[in-house]
C-alpha cells in the first residue's frame, strides 16, 4: 500500500512539474552555426539557443528550440559562424596605464 501511495505521489508531482513548465515563446532563436556555451570544464557546443526578455531560456537541439518559435520570434541563422558568450570586465587598474 505504501508503494502505491509513493508511486501516486511521484506521478502527481511529475504532472505538476509538467503543468508548471508551460510552453515558452522565445523572442529570438539562434541556429546554423557553432554555438559555444562554455558549460563545465570543457567547451560544449549546442545546435540552437533561444532567448526571451534578454535571457537565455534554452540551449540544445534545434528541434526542441523550434518548439519555442512563435509568430514574433526572430529567427537568426548563423550561416556557419560561431556564437559564444560575451565577456565583461567590471573593473580596471588605471594605475597600470601610463
Amino acid at each position: 500500500m505504501k508503494k502505491i501511495i509513493l508511486i501516486l505521489l511521484m506521478a502527481i508531482g511529475g504532472f505538476n512539474y509538467l503543468v508548471a513548465q508551460e510552453k515558452q515563446i522565445a523572442d529570438a532563436i539562434y541556429y546554423g552555426g557553432d554555438i559555444l556555451t562554455m558549460e563545465g570544464d570543457n567547451p560544449k557546443y549546442v545546435e540552437a539557443l533561444a532567448v526571451k526578455n534578454g535571457k537565455i531560456i534554452f540551449t540544445g537541439e534545434k528541434t526542441t528550440a523550434m518548439e519555442m518559435k512563435g509568430n514574433t520570434t526572430q529567427m537568426n541563422d548563423l550561416n556557419g559562424k560561431t556564437l559564444m558568450p560575451g565577456f565583461f570586465d567590471a573593473h580596471c587598474h588605471f594605475g597600470s596605464f601610463s
